[in-house]
């Protein structure tokens, strides 16, 4: 598999709203992890392969020792009426609720599917999508925890390349920095154009490339003036070996971004694929194996990793793992966030799927554990020590972390992961699973700590053309393009030249 450097430079490299986003002292006490009582979320379309399979569901658990009432509520109506159910959650409880495939956005549309979850008590959320041959999940970040920042991650191999905003409050306006082209309320964008609208609280606007468009949209840059909720992933992606398979991810705000990223594996020699998305300017990647990469906003590194280890940088960075192995099978791909260092977090809740598509059993599933070595011995999952003949863990190299994979029971259950001695190591944990033609993973929970990140950069940034590529992109005027890919390590240049025009 080629480890290369996708790394292009746009029409318009960044063009930044002139709206700060709000300072840390200006959002509420409880921000900073992904339990919450307020969320808002949604679901990006999702290859229909079996007509009358697809159907949405969201995971609700609570770490609380109360009962816990939870009211879903959306402004979409089904049958004449608006979307609304009640859940009660028994101490330490959770609860699967699918939700009607209705609430699947498609294509490139603004609709008003996006979903409200309010509860009496902190909870963790998951969506999931799933169908009879193609699946995913992410997690879900409450509202307290979103920001007004956010890159476009997607897949590669690329089959309908899609992301999604949701507004949280009235009158919103959005600008997103394309890296790709799509079709939008009539109007045709390429890369480097810049789309601009307006949400209202509940209301989503989901883009996608087209079908099975080859367009990237990864790098995209969103921009808002009040916090949304953002999702990016494919309709379908594949990879060498395997079916096409649905990927989403609730991104997580720049301001929240880490700058070391453990990733691991299941084994040593699973190798799975990675993507590394920029915001600052000048952003310097050190990766395994591989020389010290920079960056520029909206650029973006892939390749691919084997085994577990340490990601840094010079700013924060978002990292974004393409499964693509467990325990040396070769599986359907699944979309997952590297859990940064400062994401680590002392307890998660989680769920995992009952059901793996058609097949009523379930998913093999399995949960990656990275904490302190020194602070093992006191983690617990639902209460007891982990240990056992489907626990194996390995140093992370480099590093003063262990990485431990624990084998889940089969099909659905309710876990819940703790540090139990509040002197040792925070830990974090990501969650998935595979069967015959699909797969999932998802963060168990994160902690989001607001950061104030890339000071130097200017509102706009601009590169001026070549007289050449002025004469031949009447549309991109006033800009350059260029790609870059990594080859033994040496990155080289070359022009690219987006279609702005007939080339």
């Amino acid at each position: 598999m080629d480890h290369s450097l996708a790394h292009h430079i746009l029409c318009v490299v960044v063009l930044f709203f002139a709206i700060p986003e709000k300072p840390a002292s200006a959002v509420a006490q409880c921000s900073g992890k992904t339990q919450g009582k307020h969320f808002i979320i949604g679901f990006t379309d999702n290859l229909v392969v079996y007509q009358n399979t697809r159907r949405p569901s969201i995971f609700i658990s609570t770490m609380s020792d109360q009962l816990t009432t939870v009211n879903m509520s959306s402004n979409f109506q089904i049958d004449g009426s608006p979307f609304t159910e009640d859940l009660i959650l028994q101490p330490r409880g959770s609860q699967q609720t699918d939700i009607p495939d209705e609430f699947t956005m498609l294509g490139s549309e603004r609709s008003l599917k996006a979903i409200e979850i309010v509860a009496s008590n902190e909870i963790s959320v998951h969506g999931f999508l799933n169908q009879r041959t193609t699946t995913d999940g992410f997690l879900g970040i409450p509202v307290n925890s979103l920001g007004q920042q956010y890159v476009v991650v997607t897949a590669a191999p690329l089959i309908s390349s899609q992301f999604a905003v949701i507004g949280t409050e009235d009158s919103t306006s959005v600008q997103v920095t394309l890296r790709g082209g799509t079709s939008f309320e009539g109007q045709t964008y390429f890369a480097g154009d810049i789309v601009k609208f307006m949400v209202n609280k509940l209301e989503s606007v989901h883009i996608w490339a087209g079908k099975n468009s080859p367009d990237d949209l990864t790098g995209s840059i969103i921009q808002t003036d009040k916090p949304v909720a953002a999702f990016s992933g494919n309709h379908c992606a594949n990879q060498p070996g395997t079916f096409c398979d649905t990927l989403v991810e609730q991104l997580v705000p720049v301001r929240s971004w880490g700058k070391e990223h453990i990733y691991t594996a299941a084994r040593s020699d699973d190798e799975n694929t990675y993507r590394i998305v920029a915001y600052c300017n000048e952003t310097t990647l050190t990766i395994p194996g591989y020389e010290d990469i920079s960056l520029e906003p909206g650029d973006f590194w892939q390749g691919s990793l084997s085994g577990s280890g340490l990601i840094s940088a010079s700013q924060p960075i978002l990292v974004m793992q393409q499964l693509a192995s467990i325990n040396n099978i070769v599986v359907d791909p699944s979309l997952t966030q590297v859990p940064a260092v400062q994401h680590f977090g002392y307890e998660v809740g989680f769920l995992t799927p009952a059901n793996a598509g058609h097949d009523p059993n379930g998913f093999f599933n399995y949960i990656n554990i990275v904490v302190k070595s020194d602070s093992r011995s006191t983690l617990t999952i639902n209460g007891s020590p982990i240990t056992g003949t489907g626990v194996h863990e390995s140093p992370v190299p480099h590093t003063d972390y262990t990485s431990i994979t624990v084998e889940l029971p089969k099909g659905g259950g309710v876990y819940f992961v703790e540090q139990t001695d509040p002197q040792s190591s925070s830990f974090t944990a990501v969650v998935y699973g595979y069967e015959e033609y699909l797969s999932y993973a998802y963060a168990a929970g994160l902690v989001l700590p607001l950061t104030s990140t890339c000071p130097d950069i200017p509102e706009t940034t601009t590169v001026s053309p070549t007289t050449t590529d002025r004469k031949k992109c009447k549309k991109c005027i006033g800009y350059n393009f260029r790609s870059r890919s990594h080859t033994n390590n040496k990155p080289t240049f070359s022009w690219r030249r987006f279609r702005g025009a007939d080339l």
